[in-house]
């Protein structure tokens, strides 16, 4: 028999159900589109996250904001890790902080200046001190050549 008509964002695998009681809420991650889902549709759309019960991919309202990223079949947002960012909405991952910058925290937008004295590979969490020997006044240096001898 066919499965019973659940209304969208819920499913039903069970063949010959007849009370709506048997519909369930969609998995958290993924998408029940439209009507008699026997299983979800697939996985939410990268950017976005589906908590459980959805009836889109891609649900405007859950997009993953900036700051955070959503791979395919998030639940909820991910926060950026320390050393990455995302400066858009409906990012599927973070990217590496941008050489002569430094994302020090959770879910960075904007990456901060490296700051004088300092150098900031790609991917710095911290600024790094220029060596022992060596110094810079200047702001946003990208890598340990780029400081002066004293």
């Amino acid at each position: 028999a066919y499965p019973l008509a659940c209304p969208p964002g819920t499913f039903n695998s069970l063949n010959g159900s007849t009370s709506i009681v048997a519909c369930v809420a969609c998995t958290p991650g993924a998408f029940c589109e439209g009507e008699r889902n026997e299983n979800p549709d697939g996985l939410c759309t990268p950017g976005f996250y589906c908590p459980g019960g959805d009836s889109s991919r891609a649900n405007q309202s859950q997009t993953c904001q900036p700051g955070t990223f959503c791979p395919a079949g998030s639940v909820a947002e991910n926060p950026c890790q320390p050393g990455t960012f995302t400066d858009a909405p409906a990012q599927a991952e973070s990217h590496p902080c941008t050489a002569r910058f430094s994302c020090e925290n959770f879910s960075t937008v904007h990456p901060v200046d490296c700051t004088p004295g300092h150098f900031c590979p790609l991917g710095t969490t911290s600024p790094l001190p220029c060596p022992a020997g060596t110094f810079s006044s200047r702001t946003n240096l990208g890598s340990e050549s780029e400081c002066v001898l004293c």
